[in-house]
């Protein structure tokens, strides 16, 4: 089986929110004994497309998405 290149567009916090979610990830990774990782939300995962098809639809989809709260 040959292997296919896979792509995931995710969305990142930033600001205070990024870093309150991301002391929360290493307070519960501590206490639970778990691996910790930065904060974010799975957009899209296991896409098979080529690279510049992603990014287009990628930066479309920006184009869309409100800021702030």
């Amino acid at each position: 089986m040959a292997f296919k290149e896979q792509y995931a567009i995710f969305a990142v916090p930033k600001g205070q929110l990024q870093g309150q979610l991301q002391a929360e990830i290493v307070h519960l990774g501590m206490k639970c004994h778990a691996p910790t990782f930065a904060p974010h939300t799975t957009v899209l995962a296991a896409i098979e497309r080529p690279r510049e098809e992603v990014l287009a639809v990628a930066a479309e989809m920006c184009k869309h998405v409100k800021v702030g709260g």
